[in-house]
């Protein structure tokens, strides 16, 4: 009998990501120390485990400057933590870790949040951060 009564609980929970509407293609505005840039964000979520993947796009002046791939995991509290990884073993830029909360309003679907560079010492001074907002963009349907 508990077992008939939990299913159902666990089900809905699965299925979490897929109503939140999560995966696909986000952009919004990425605030670094240098001024404010362009992000695309394409995401990625297992509606078993709540891992995700996806890859992080920023540009500056209308040109790539950076691409990385992510993982990172859904929270049911709507959050999503987010953490790029490095492209090749000698890379020298730095990676980000991101930290992302779910909003919902008339105009769609909003992930806010903050990013922070992923070092030794996370009380250095030279230790950037910064924060972010992406809209969801609307699938084209292809």
């Amino acid at each position: 009998m508990r077992l008939f009564l939990i299913f159902p609980f666990l089900f809905l929970f699965q299925m979490a990501s897929a109503q939140y509407g999560l995966d696909g293609f986000w952009a919004g505005e990425i605030i670094t120390k240098d001024g404010i840039f362009r992000i695309e964000l394409i995401l990625e979520i297992d509606d078993y485990s709540w891992k995700s993947t996806g890859m992080t796009i920023i540009y500056k002046n209308g040109e790539v400057v950076e691409k990385r791939i992510f993982e990172g995991r859904l929270y049911q509290d709507r959050s999503i933590g987010l953490e790029e990884l490095p492209l090749e073993q000698n890379d020298s830029a730095f990676i980000r870790k991101y930290q992302l909360l779910l909003e919902r309003s008339a105009e769609g679907a909003i992930l806010k949040g903050f990013w922070q560079e992923i070092i030794t010492d996370p009380m250095a001074t030279k230790r950037q951060i910064g924060q972010l907002t992406l809209h969801k963009q609307k699938d084209t349907g292809a």
